[in-house]
């Protein structure tokens, strides 16, 4: 069974933010400190989070990557011209065993997403 839940700039009352310097739409060279939002594990009420997508609700927020703490190691995304980022399980198979099947997942620990812009964040987390 999953649980589908949804958080935006409204919910970040009282979370802790931290400051990264980041290449400003991906341009080398051009760099800015931005606040980011610290979404842990705890608020998004599980460390199963198996589907996730993001979205950058205004043009400006669309420069700023967010961070994924992925099994363990946090990774920048850049957002590109959709402003928007999603992940999820997948089955795959071995072109040479078509038997068998594979799911290949990743663990979600912590989220980080630029303070001062709208977004929403949609998530699945089996219970």
């Amino acid at each position: 069974m999953y649980n589908i839940r949804q958080l935006t700039q409204a919910d970040m009352t009282g979370a802790s933010t931290v400051q990264k310097t980041i290449d400003k739409g991906g341009d080398k060279g051009q760099t800015v400190t931005v606040d980011y939002y610290v979404i842990t594990s705890e608020m998004l009420g599980s460390a199963n989070v198996t589907k996730m997508g993001y979205v950058a609700n205004s043009n400006p927020a669309r420069n700023y990557p967010i961070f994924l703490t992925l099994n363990g190691t946090e990774t920048e995304f850049q957002l590109g011209k959709t402003g928007m980022f999603e992940f999820h399980d997948e089955t795959w198979q071995d072109v040479n065993v078509p038997t068998e099947e594979e799911i290949a997942t990743v663990s979600l620990s912590e989220v980080k997403v630029p303070a001062g812009f709208n977004f929403c964040l949609d998530y699945c987390y089996s219970v």
